[in-house]
């Protein structure tokens, strides 16, 4: 029985949803041990995130299984299907010793996975196009600076005496990278300098949107006053 668009749609957009929660339940158990890193055990995180990457596994699996070209499915989302396995379970069961900054790499990805899905169902949920786009990419963007100032913070501290709490790294390096005004606070590890790039280049990709949306509304209302 062929699906109709609408119900494909639908479909998406169900799958979409339950990614969102698993990732907002990844991202709070990412804040709560950033905050309070005594609250919970290293034993705990790992099964935790070895349910969330459980969950987006089998909604993309799913997802191929119910799609028209299962095969063309899975080269397209091969990148999802990456940062949705379990590599700290992995790593913990062959017994393999890592650099703090790896693991850390390792520990916060399958947040990843959460940023596209809300980008996606923002998208779909809100009909006009400029406004959906600008709406995704807002979104998108506040939820990649707060994730990224996480990371930013746990790759940091220590490390960077310019760091002294996560205020540090939220209001004087995350925001003002994403605002492209310039950060007064350095990264010094991998992680911070390449989170600075992500950072700075999500920033710089939204205002052009930004720019496109108010022409179009203005286009618009041009048009219907005349």
């Amino acid at each position: 029985m062929k699906h109709t668009e609408s119900e494909e749609l639908s479909h998406k957009q169900f799958v979409n949803t339950i990614v969102i929660f698993a990732s907002i339940a990844l991202i709070i158990q990412i804040s709560i041990d950033t905050f309070t890193p005594m609250l919970l055990s290293e034993s705990f995180i790992r099964n935790f995130q070895l349910v969330i990457c459980a969950i987006f596994l089998y909604m993309l699996i799913y997802e191929m299984k119910t799609s028209k070209e299962p095969q063309r499915y899975f080269w397209i989302h091969l990148p999802l299907f990456i940062i949705s396995i379990p590599f700290l379970t992995i790593i913990q069961w062959f017994g393999i010793n890592i650099e703090h900054e790896l693991h850390l790499f390792f520990y916060t990805i399958p947040a990843i996975r959460g940023i596209v899905a809300l980008f996606l169902i923002v998208k779909w949920l809100v009909p006009q196009k400029n406004l959906s786009l600008l709406i995704a990419y807002s979104s998108t963007l506040i939820l990649t600076t707060y994730y990224g100032s996480l990371i930013f913070y746990q790759a940091e501290l220590g490390m960077n005496p310019q760091i002294k709490n996560y205020w540090d790294a939220l209001f004087g390096w995350a925001l003002m990278n994403t605002t492209t005004v310039g950060a007064p606070i350095f990264a010094v590890t991998k992680t911070g300098q390449f989170l600075a790039v992500i950072l700075s280049g999500g920033g710089m990709l939204f205002f052009p949107i930004f720019t496109s949306y108010i022409v179009t509304k203005y286009q618009d209302s041009h048009k219907e006053s005349n």
